[in-house]
């Protein structure tokens, strides 16, 4: 019988990371100091999971994909345990990094140069920390597979590969992974598993091309080629640009003038920062907080509800940034923004609604009349233009998005309670 060839692609990210931990800890907001820790993540410090993906890799011989979002490969190289395991298996042609968009970005929310801006983020962290790593495409195919499983072994023996097709790429979220309390267990399962499969055969990535990366930028840049994510499907039913806060709102809000739009060539000093915007020069640092807005959702165990949460943190932290900086806040309000505000309000709505159809049981509802309540109070927040009248200023506009902005997150912070019942804060 013909064996399916199979390659390996492993992903590391940080759920939230940094950028929204700085925001939270450095706001004055009560409504986000006094929110708990989000639902879905381990308790305490990240776990390591380098050191075992690498004996897993070892032990199979073939080199495998890496893909690591920046807060991820940041951390990873500030742990000598991880950094070593990292640096062994680059050196080695174990690991071969393929670069992926920053911050977990939804990259169909995002303009061509914003794209490559992303990519080349990543790019140029892997430079930073490896020199000269041997950068891999991902491998093009139609069969392609995700797994975001705590026990990646037991998905696997459910897996049917096509017969006679293309290779198949195999996805193996490692944040998943960390969240079965042992990875070096799970990974070592893993292993075994692949090694007994008797109609798949590993096999190593096809050679990059020199050059290949600047290219791929320059074509993303020319012809808006798109650039893959690790998990092509979305399959949580979060979407970025439709359930948390309005980032087409958020650019219209923050003006290009007061607000970078690539991030790149200050990723040295993101870096220096540890991705915390208040260290940062304020157009960089809201250009921070402005992109992790298009933070997509996965399948990696994140309740949709604390999603929508953190985009709606982030934004107020972004408002009060413009607010703290009066050459953000000179001109007239875009007329466009007053129709964009309506999609705070359907937000929360979307929102009540996926509670509503959530709450199982009386104990673990959502308390959905005091949230329907607050909810109502939006709508008379809302800014409203009149037609006769001159533009309104920005600086008056920017503070009344964003008391709206916080009252929106005080319906989305009741609704997210049940999630946290039990739970250390």
């Amino acid at each position: 019988m013909a064996k399916t060839f199979l390659i390996l692609h492993f992903h590391a990210e940080e759920p939230f990371g940094p950028v929204l931990d700085a925001a939270r800890a450095g706001t004055r907001e009560e409504v986000i100091l006094n929110s708990p820790p989000f639902a879905g993540l381990d308790a305490g410090a990240p776990g390591r999971v380098l050191p075992a993906l690498l004996r897993l890799v070892n032990s199979l011989g073939v080199p495998v994909l890496l893909s690591m979002s920046n807060e991820r490969l940041v951390r990873a190289l500030s742990d000598p345990t991880e950094h070593k395991a990292l640096s062994d298996g680059v050196s080695r042609g174990r690991f071969l990094p393929t670069p992926m968009p920053a911050f977990g970005a939804d990259l169909r929310l995002l303009a061509p140069l914003e794209v490559a801006d992303e990519v080349r983020l990543n790019l140029d962290l892997w430079r930073m920390a490896m020199i000269t790593p041997p950068f891999a495409a991902q491998a093009k195919t139609d069969q392609r597979v995700v797994l975001h499983e705590a026990d990646p072994a037991r998905a696997l023996a459910q897996l049917r590969p096509a017969q006679g097709r293309d290779p198949l790429l195999l996805g193996i979220d490692l944040g998943s992974v960390l969240r079965s309390g042992d990875a070096d267990a799970a990974l070592s399962r893993l292993s075994d598993a692949l090694q007994k499969r008797s109609d798949c055969k590993l096999v190593t990535p096809a050679p990059t091309p020199h050059g290949w990366a600047e290219r791929m930028l320059q074509n993303i840049l020319s012809s808006g080629t798109g650039y893959p994510s690790f998990d092509l499907a979305r399959g949580d039913g979060y979407g970025a640009g439709r359930d948390g806060f309005s980032l087409e709102l958020a650019r219209l809000a923050a003006p290009v003038a007061s607000c970078a739009r690539t991030l790149a060539r200050h990723g040295g000093a993101i870096v220096e920062a540890g991705f915390d915007h208040s260290k940062l020069d304020p157009k960089v640092g809201r250009g921070l907080l402005l992109r992790c807005l298009a933070r997509g959702g996965a399948l990696d165990g994140i309740p949709a509800i604390e999603r929508v949460r953190a985009s709606f943190q982030l934004a107020t932290v972004l408002f009060d940034s413009l607010l703290a900086d009066p050459s953000a806040l000179e001109g007239s309000a875009p007329a466009a923004v007053f129709d964009l505000c309506a999609a705070l309000q359907a937000s929360v709505e979307r929102a009540v609604e996926r509670a509503r159809t959530a709450g199982g049981d009386a104990a673990n509802a959502p308390p959905l009349a005091e949230a329907v309540k607050l909810k109502g109070k939006l709508g008379r927040l809302l800014p409203q233009q009149d037609p006769a009248a001159p533009a309104p200023e920005r600086a008056a506009f920017t503070a009344a998005l964003r008391k709206l902005t916080v009252a929106a997150l005080a319906v989305v912070e009741k609704l997210a309670e049940p999630l946290h019942v039990g739970c250390g804060s």
